[in-house]
């Protein structure tokens, strides 16, 4: 089951999520604050499980086991009931009737967890962090507080939590950013994108990750890097020249070799196509030039396009194009209709 397909009782049960609640494993921590802020429509299911979770840790006292998992059944009796409830449609009147007993029953099973087990106040979850956030068509630089330089790209966003510097180093990542980071043995510098976390000490290297994309790249340019799945902590060491790819879809995780000059021409303005096809050609110059595409029929079937455009103004970038592609175009502000 995807994550986003999770009930508040899938949350309860899944034990890397429990691991973040109870702050009990820092990439489950890392994974799940990411996640939640990616898929902010499952707030409620989420809210609900951490507040169950959170209100019998014990981590620092010892329990009747026996009790324990007896109340947790209930838990998760109440939930399913409560599920089952919902899905219910041929009876409306008593859905309601159903819904507010089952929240009444979590309730108390909630109270019985922080009546018998309760310990200490838990932490919030909310953390508070520094953003930098670019729109389609805009890159930027982003100097970190231990002095680490981040090159951020078009459509793209970056955060890091409050207290950066106090342990290990930590950014999240959508999108796509090179880091050149400042050497610091004793605080590993971690970047979080996805399913992925990469891992470095002092080293510069480039992170792709836009969710829209369903691959997620990592190509080092100078160090040494560890990348890692976070869902089933596999991982690739990672030397100059060398890049790990990650397709979210099929959760499959290899090494590749690329062109150093293709990966980083972003950063210098430069784009590069190399047997792109239309539809990729398209999503990046969206990207790069703050633009939506209107298409009146489409190229054929074998389409491809390889080359690079120093600087170009769209206007050129498509005119470039067409002289392998028969169409006509017209500009209008943020909007580019084509017509084949």
């Amino acid at each position: 089951m995807r994550y986003n397909e999770y009930t508040t009782g899938d949350f309860l049960n899944d034990e890397s999520f429990q691991n973040y609640v109870l702050k009990t494993d820092n990439s489950d921590t890392a994974f799940w604050s990411d996640w939640i802020r990616q898929n902010p429509e499952k707030k409620e299911e989420v809210e609900e499980a951490a507040k169950i979770l959170a209100s019998f840790s014990i981590k620092t006292l010892p329990v009747d086991l026996e009790k324990y998992n007896q109340d947790l059944q209930r838990i998760k009796n109440t939930l399913d009931f409560s599920q089952t409830a919902q899905t219910t449609t041929a009876k409306r009147r008593s859905f309601g009737m159903w819904r507010v007993a089952a929240a009444i029953a979590l309730v108390l099973a909630v109270g019985i967890f922080a009546y018998r087990y309760v310990v200490v106040p838990t932490e919030p979850l909310e953390t508070i962090y520094f953003e930098k956030s670019n729109p389609r068509g805009v890159k930027s630089t982003v100097m970190l507080p231990d002095g680490s330089k981040v090159k951020l790209n078009s459509q793209s966003n970056l955060q890091y939590e409050e207290d950066y510097e106090k342990g290990e180093r930590k950014v999240y990542l959508r999108g796509e950013a090179f880091f050149e980071v400042v050497e610091n043995p004793s605080k590993p510098f971690t970047v979080y994108a996805g399913n992925i976390s990469t891992t470095a000490l002092g080293t510069s290297f480039n992170v792709k990750a836009y969710p829209e994309d369903e691959i997620i790249e990592v190509y080092l340019v100078t160090g040494k890097v560890e990348v890692k799945n976070v869902a089933d902590q596999t991982n690739l060491t990672l030397l100059p020249d060398e890049g790990a790819r990650f397709d979210m879809k099929n959760n499959i995780f290899s090494p590749f070799e690329n062109d150093i000059d293709q990966i980083l021409a972003w950063r210098s303005g430069t784009l590069v196509f190399k047997k792109a096809d239309f539809p990729e050609v398209l999503k990046r110059l969206e990207r790069w030039y703050n633009v939506e595409f209107v298409l009146n029929g489409a190229p054929q079937d074998s389409w491809s396009l390889t080359g690079e455009f120093q600087n170009e103004s769209l206007e050129n970038v498509l005119r470039g194009i067409g002289h392998t592609t028969h169409y006509d175009f017209k500009i209008t502000g943020n909007k580019v209709i084509i017509n084949f």
